[in-house]
C-alpha cells in the first residue's frame, strides 16, 4: 500500500512538473485527436510464410475472423498457407511466446500475398519496457534511461499520428526502433518508463520525429544532411562533447577497391572500372559519395554510401580516408546516422548530474513536453 502511495505521489510530481494542458493549436489538431486515445500500438514481429509456434504459461485462445474460438490450449502453430482470414491470439497472462520469444499483449495475424504477417498488439507503456533496454544498456543511468523512453514514445506516436499502414504502427527492427519483447526488461528501465509515462515531445503542437542513434562522435547532424527532404527545426547540428567514452567515437576500417568496385557493380551493372572517387561533406560528415568510372559517373547520397559498404563496417559518416595501394583506409567518429539524440552523450550527461529534461532539450532544440 505504502509503495503505492509513493508512486503515485511520484506522478502527481510528474505531471504537475511537465503540466498537462496542452497548447490550444494541439488540442485542436487531428494528430492529437488520433494519438490521445491511443494505448496500444501494433508492432510487426514477423513477416513469414514459415510455420510459426505460438504458446503460452497458461492457455492461448485463438479466435477467427468472426471472433469464434478455434483453439484453447498451451501451443498452437500456424502458417501462412493456413491463414484464410484475421486470426487473434489471446493468453490468460498476457505474455505469449512467439517462436520461444515472449511477448506481453496479444497477437494478430494477417495474410498478405504469400506472408503472414505476426503483429503484437501491445499497450504502449509495456512496449516500451521492452524498446528501452533493447536501444540502450539498462544497465545505464536513470536520467538517461528516462530521456530514451521519452524518445521512443514520441517516435512511436509520432508514426502512429502519420502512418497509412492501417495493419501496423511500427516492425521490431532498427528500421523504426528495437523491441525484443519482455525477457529483456529491467527495474531501472521499466522505472523510467513509469516515471515518464504519457510524456511525449511536440513541436508545432505534434510529436516529433525523435530519431536517436548510438554515438554521435562529437557533433550531430541536421536530418536534411542524411535524408532528403526539408529540414526539420528542431533537428540541428549540435556539438557534444559527453559519448568520448563510447566504444565508437573513434575507429578505423578499409575497403578493398576490388570491394568496392563489386559493391558498385551491384547497384549499377554497366558501371565498369573505377576511376576516382570523391566526397562531399558537412561538417566533416560526407554527404554525397561521388563515382567516376568507365561507364560513367555513380552518386550516392552519404546515407546510401553507409548502407552500400555496411552500415556495421561504415559506423558513421563522420570520417576521413587515405588509400594506400589497393586499399581505402577509413577513420571515423560516431555510430550510426548522427540525427537526434546521441544515446552516449545521453548517458555522459546523465553521469554529470544532468536530468533527462536537460538532456532532450539538448538534441531536440526549442521542443515542448506534453502528457497525453
Amino acid at each position: 500500500m505504502l509503495k503505492k502511495i509513493i508512486l503515485s505521489f511520484v506522478l502527481i510530481l510528474s505531471v504537475v512538473y511537465y503540466g498537462c494542458t496542452p497548447p490550444k493549436n494541439y488540442i485542436s489538431d487531428s494528430s492529437r485527436r488520433k494519438i490521445s486515445s491511443v494505448r496500444t500500438v501494433k508492432v510487426l514481429i514477423l513477416k513469414t510464410g514459415q510455420r510459426t509456434v505460438f504458446s503460452s504459461a497458461k492457455n492461448i485462445s485463438v479466435y477467427d475472423g468472426g471472433n469464434s474460438e478455434i483453439f484453447n490450449g498451451k501451443s498452437f502453430s500456424v502458417s501462412a498457407a493456413d491463414v484464410k482470414s484475421k486470426i487473434r491470439i489471446s493468453s490468460a497472462d498476457e505474455i505469449i511466446r512467439i517462436n520461444d520469444t515472449p511477448y506481453r499483449g496479444n497477437v494478430v495475424i494477417q495474410k498478405e500475398n504469400d506472408s503472414m504477417l505476426v503483429i503484437n498488439h501491445v499497450n504502449i507503456e509495456k512496449y516500451l519496457c521492452s524498446v528501452v533496454p533493447s536501444e540502450m544498456a539498462k544497465s545505464w543511468p536513470i536520467e538517461a534511461l528516462k530521456a530514451q523512453a521519452i524518445a521512443a514514445r514520441t517516435y512511436a506516436y509520432n508514426h502512429i499520428a502519420s502512418a497509412k499502414n492501417t495493419v501496423y504502427d511500427l516492425d521490431a527492427t532498427t528500421s523504426f526502433q528495437v523491441y525484443k519483447g519482455c525477457s529483456v526488461e529491467g527495474p531501472v528501465s521499466n522505472e523510467a518508463v513509469f516515471l515518464t509515462a504519457g510524456v511525449i515531445m511536440v513541436s508545432g503542437g505534434k510529436p516529433i520525429a525523435a530519431f536517436f542513434h548510438s554515438t554521435c562522435g562529437g557533433e550531430t547532424i541536421s536530418n536534411q544532411f542524411v535524408w532528403q527532404g526539408e529540414k526539420i527545426s528542431y533537428l540541428n547540428d549540435e556539438k557534444c562533447s559527453y559519448c568520448s567514452d563510447s566504444p565508437y567515437f573513434t575507429w578505423t576500417e578499409e575497403v578493398n577497391l576490388n570491394e568496392f568496385r563489386s559493391a558498385l557493380l551491384k547497384k549499377n551493372p554497366s558501371a565498369g572500372s573505377l576511376k576516382g572517387i570523391t566526397f562531399k561533406k558537412h561538417n566533416g560528415r560526407i554527404i554525397e559519395c561521388i563515382i567516376k568510372h568507365t561507364g560513367g559517373v555513380t552518386s550516392l547520397t552519404g546515407n546510401d554510401l553507409r548502407l552500400f559498404l555496411g552500415a556495421k563496417k561504415i559506423k558513421s559518416l563522420y570520417f576521413t580516408t587515405s588509400k594506400i595501394n589497393n586499399v581505402i583506409r577509413i577513420s571515423g567518429h560516431g555510430y550510426g546516422h548522427g540525427v537526434g539524440m546521441c544515446q552516449y552523450g545521453a548517458r555522459g550527461m546523465a553521469m554529470k548530474g544532468l536530468d533527462h529534461v536537460e538532456i532532450l532539450r539538448k538534441y531536440y532544440r526549442g521542443i515542448e513536453f506534453l502528457r497525453i
